[in-house]
């Protein structure tokens, strides 16, 4: 489908959230069964104001601020990220492919406030990542994606005529009324960059609940929008036009460096500093192929910041208290998902490899798990129910070996 650009005023993109007030009882009933029915499809919480999140200086302060302790039991994954957005004023937006109907059993205690929708994410198998002033909670894979996929289109926009750009670098709060559906909201986003799309059929019917972020970039929006779908965009050349098409994986930005050996002491060292990452030398020059926050992990080791954000930033461990609310597979081979499942909680996983050969077990071997509500202790050790292996916990450093 191509879109023309067009003004909505069903729907307009930027105007304030009015919740229910004024809604006739009939028309307002009929909307809360609607966004109950709809509920695990809307990926935005509903709460305040654009003007009310806090932004910029007053919010990096705000998330260094630490809380003694928090607790949700028995509550959604929803009701959480409501009254924790609600309380402390700090925007989120859920992927819609994350349940917010999911049960939540979570305590924490001293606390940093910008560590807390992390938290709740690997309680859920999900994934937290700041983009400015809101954090998104998605997949695994969407999360590690989402700054490299702006990055990669501010790239394109860099390529467009100046007189095209401006619109889509300009910061702007929006809020959306109940029963709003994605392609509402794409058009409004092409009407306020008057701007054409094309391929907005492959967005399905759903139906959100009201909401607002706070000032974000045209590209941070539509990327929002879009990464829920597995979809992203891309610009024609003149800057008249967007294109909605899937995500081209992997999802990665290419830069070169003087062929330094600062560099090159880097690339000797990748797997352990910048695990996944690719170098070629071409001449005088070191190409780096990786994730937005791999560039800047580089960045950091080049200039020997002592403040990398990746080895020291505050340490964002899983407590004893953090209890996963579901976790499932079903034949899957053993080690990846340790290792997924490590990463989504911010421990490590290794491997006695010389006493797991030895034994004759096999790393590889596939497994099914359905858990609920567990610790991480119990839903490693029922991945590892009669495979031959256990574990020793120290710290949130998890060694694998062979149980006898």
């Amino acid at each position: 489908m191509h879109l023309r650009r067009q003004k909505f005023e069903i729907y307009p993109f930027a105007i304030a959230a009015r919740g229910f007030h004024g809604v006739p009882p009939v028309r307002r009933l009929t909307r809360i069964l609607l966004l109950i029915y709809c509920g695990m499809y809307s990926p935005f919480v509903r709460a305040q104001q654009p003007e009310t999140w806090l932004t910029g200086r007053e919010l990096s302060s705000h998330r260094q601020a630490v809380l003694p302790s928090l607790t949700w039991s028995n509550r959604t994954l929803e009701e959480a990220l409501l009254s924790f957005a609600e309380a402390q004023r700090i925007a989120v937006y859920r992927d819609r492919r994350i349940d917010p109907n999911v049960s939540l059993q979570l305590t924490l205690h001293d606390v940093r406030v910008g560590e807390v929708y992390a938290q709740i994410a690997t309680a859920c198998m999900a994934s937290a990542v700041d983009v400015g002033p809101v954090t998104y909670i998605g997949p695994q894979a969407s999360a590690h994606e989402l700054r490299t996929l702006i990055a990669l289109r501010f790239a394109e926009l860099a390529r467009l005529p100046e007189a095209r750009q401006v619109a889509f670098r300009a910061k702007r709060s929006v809020a959306w009324s109940d029963l709003a559906t994605p392609k509402e909201l794409v058009s409004g986003l092409a009407s306020e960059a008057d701007i054409d799309v094309v391929g907005l059929d492959v967005l399905p019917h759903d139906l959100w609940a009201a909401g607002s972020l706070p000032p974000l970039s045209w590209i941070e929006r539509m990327t929002l929008l879009t990464i829920g779908f597995e979809r992203t965009f891309e610009f024609s050349p003149n800057g008249q036009q967007v294109q909605i098409i899937p995500i081209r994986r992997p999802v990665a930005i290419v830069r070169h460096y003087p062929n330094t050996t600062a560099i090159r002491s880097i690339e000797s060292r990748k797997d352990s500093l910048v695990p996944g990452v690719l170098f070629k030398v071409v001449r005088d020059r070191m190409y780096v192929k990786g994730k937005l926050e791999d560039h800047e992990r580089v960045d950091a080791l080049l200039r020997g910041d002592p403040l990398d954000r990746q080895r020291n930033r505050p340490p964002a461990t899983t407590p004893k208290e953090v209890r996963i609310a579901r976790f499932a597979v079903e034949n899957k081979p053993l080690r990846p998902v340790l290792e997924q499942l490590a990463r989504g909680l911010n421990v490590k996983v290794t491997f006695d490899e010389t006493a797991i050969r030895a034994a004759g077990i096999a790393l590889d071997q596939q497994v099914s798990v359905t858990i609920e509500n567990a610790t991480i202790e119990q839903t490693i050790a029922a991945l590892l129910q009669d495979s031959g292996l256990t574990f020793e916990r120290r710290a949130d450093d998890f060694l694998i070996r062979p149980a006898r």
